[in-house]
C-alpha cells in the first residue's frame, strides 16, 4: 500500500494512528479519529483499511490482547463507519433489515421444518454433516471443557463467552496442527473452510459485529502465531452483548443477530456446495449459549427452532449480498488482512 491519493492530513493522521495501533493504544487512536475530519471525503475508505490493517499487530500479542482491546475496536469500527469509510458495517444490524420478518417462535413455516420454501434447502442440506467427525467432536470438547473450567454464575461464563472465547469459529475443529495438515493433503476441504469463514465474516461485518481477524489459510496460521494459540478461523463479537448482561436486560434482537452470524458458516457452505461439512462447533456454540448460558435457559426444540430461523436469514442474506461475498472469498483465498478483506465486501455492496 501506498500513500497515493491521500491528502497531507489524511497521510499524517494515519501515521500517528497506525503509531498508536503499534502502541497498544487503540483508546488514543479513537480520539485523534473523532477530532480529525480525515476520514471524510476521497481518501477515507484507503484510511478506514490501512487502520484496520494495522489491528493484526494485536494478534501477535494472543487472544487475551484481543479480547481486552475489543472495546476500542468496536469503538474504532464504529468511528470509521460513522464517517461513511465503512458503509456496509452494520448495514443490516437491525431486525427491519432481514428478509424473513419476525422472530422464530412466530413463524409458523418453520415450526413445522418447512425450511425449503425460504430457502430452496432442505433441512437435512443445513445440517452439519461433518466429513470429519473426528474433527467436529474435537471442537465441541474443546469449548465444552474451556466453560467447564469457568465459574458457574451465568455472568461469569456469559461475559467471556460473547466476548470472543467460544465465538472463536476455529475452521471445523480445535486441532490446529492436524488441521493444517489436512489442508494440505485434500485442498477442497482448505476451499470449504474459506467459504464457510467468509460467510461469518461478511454477515458479521454487515450486522455490526468487529471482525478482529480471519485465518484461513496455512501461512497465516505461522504467521499469526494461531498455531501456538490454537485459533483459527473467525474472530468476531457481538458488542452490545457485554453492556446488555452487565445491565441485566439482554435483548432479543441482539441474541438474534447472534444466532444469524454464528450459522452463517453453514448457511455459505450449503450456497456453494449444496451441502454443510462444517459447522457442529457452531451449532454447539449456540445450543451451549442459548441453553445453558442465558437466563431463564431456553428449551432444546426453541433453541432447534431459533437455529432454524437464523440459518434462514443467514442463507437469504448471503445471496442478497452475493457479490460482495465472492469478492470476500477471492481476498481470503490471498490470505488478506481484515482491512482488504473489508475493502473487497465494500466492492461487492449493490449501489443505493
Amino acid at each position: 500500500d501506498t500513500d497515493a491519493g491521500l491528502s497531507v492530513e489524511q497521510q499524517s493522521l494515519l501515521k500517528d494512528c497506525q503509531e498508536g495501533i503499534t502502541k497498544g493504544d487503540l483508546r488514543d487512536v479513537c480520539s485523534r479519529l473523532e477530532s480529525s475530519g480525515g476520514l471524510a471525503g476521497p481518501g477515507g475508505d484507503v484510511v478506514a483499511k490501512r487502520l484496520l490493517n494495522s489491528l493484526s499487530v494485536y494478534n501477535d500479542r494472543g487472544i487475551q490482547a484481543l479480547e481486552s482491546a475489543q472495546s476500542d475496536i468496536s469503538h474504532l469500527f464504529r468511528i470509521l463507519s460513522e464517517a461513511g469509510a465503512l458503509k456496509g458495517y452494520g448495514l443490516c444490524g437491525t431486525s427491519g433489515c432481514w428478509p424473513v420478518a419476525g422472530q422464530a417462535e412466530t413463524n409458523v413455516e418453520l415450526q413445522n421444518a418447512n425450511i425449503e420454501k425460504y430457502t430452496n434447502f432442505t433441512i437435512d442440506k443445513l445440517t452439519p454433516k461433518g466429513s470429519g467427525v473426528f474433527w467436529s467432536v474435537a471442537g465441541v470438547a474443546f469449548a465444552l471443557a474451556q466453560i467447564a473450567l469457568l465459574p458457574p454464575e451465568t455472568l461469569n461464563i456469559l461475559v467471556p463467552l460473547e466476548c470472543g472465547v467460544v465465538l472463536v469459529d476455529s475452521l471445523f475443529f480445535r486441532s490446529v496442527l492436524s488441521e493444517s495438515v489436512a489442508r494440505v493433503v485434500f485442498p477442497p476441504y482448505q476451499e470449504r473452510i474459506v467459504k464457510h469463514e467468509a460467510g461469518h465474516f461478511l454477515i458479521g461485518y454487515l450486522l455490526g459485529a468487529p471482525i478482529q481477524r480471519c485465518i484461513v489459510t496455512v501461512p497465516q496460521l505461522f504467521k499469526e502465531k494461531a498455531l501456538v494459540a490454537g485459533q483459527g478461523g473467525t474472530i468476531f463479537f457481538v458488542p452490545e452483548i457485554k453492556e446488555e448482561v452487565m445491565r441485566g436486560q439482554l435483548r432479543r434482537e441482539t441474541i438474534d443477530r447472534l444466532s444469524i452470524i454464528t450459522m452463517a458458516g453453514i448457511a455459505a457452505e450449503a450456497l456453494q456446495f449444496g451441502n454443510a461439512e462444517g459447522g457442529r462447533s457452531d451449532e454447539a456454540a449456540l445450543r451451549l449459549f442459548l441453553g445453558r448460558d442465558i437466563f431463564p435457559p431456553w428449551s432444546l426444540p426453541r433453541v432447534t427452532l431459533q437455529a432454524r430461523w437464523a440459518v434462514t436469514q443467514a442463507v437469504l442474506l448471503l445471496k442478497e449480498y452475493s457479490q460482495a461475498y465472492d469478492n470476500l472469498v477471492e481476498a481470503l483465498r490471498q490470505g488478506k488482512p481484515v482491512g482488504d478483506c473489508v475493502e473487497a465486501i465494500e466492492r461487492g455492496l449493490p449501489d443505493g
